[in-house]
């Protein structure tokens, strides 16, 4: 899944309150986008 948030904190809440509750889901592997590399369409 790809999920966009305002931050750290606010992926971590995410995790918390929706990803981790998921049944069957024990653990996550995360990439992050630093910087856009060009601009969006």
């Amino acid at each position: 899944m790809r999920v966009a948030v305002a931050g750290p904190a606010a992926y971590e809440a995410f995790l918390g309150r929706h990803a981790m509750t998921i049944p069957r889901v024990e653990n996550v592997t995360s990439h992050f986008t630093m910087k856009n590399l060009k601009p969006a369409p």
